[in-house]
């Protein structure tokens, strides 16, 4: 996610203390600040829903890896939601857990990329 973040411009930083559920913080090249929630899933695309914080300028972006994350070929699965959108969508489910790439077919998280690069929607 880091590396995404450079080649979109952003001076980004892993935090170690992940205060706050904030494991990236970032600052635009227009000066505009933002943080990142990471989550990682290993052989799996379902997320337990757990506690996150939502609020402007924060995303939460999941990275999915294969079962056999080690092997060179395997690629993980980005999906990224704005943190104020991503708790509104999950706050009216009834599960406990929530399938991301279902998740990601009805809310398109393209729109949380280009607002993640201030890119305008095509």
């Amino acid at each position: 996610m880091l590396s995404v973040l450079h080649r979109l411009g952003a001076e980004a930083t892993l935090t170690y203390a992940q205060p706050d559920s904030v494991d990236i913080t970032a600052v635009r090249q227009s000066g505009e600040a933002f943080t990142i929630d990471v989550k990682t899933l290993t052989g799996t695309r379902e997320w337990s829903v757990d506690a996150f914080r939502a609020r402007p300028h924060h995303f939460v972006v999941f990275v999915c890896f294969p079962e056999e994350w080690r092997d060179v070929a395997s690629v993980p699965e980005l999906y990224l939601w704005q943190s104020e959108r991503l708790e509104c969508v999950v706050s009216r489910r009834d599960t406990d857990s929530v399938s991301l790439p279902a998740l990601a077919s009805k809310h398109d998280s393209a729109d949380a990329w280009r607002e993640l690069s201030k890119q305008p929607a095509a």
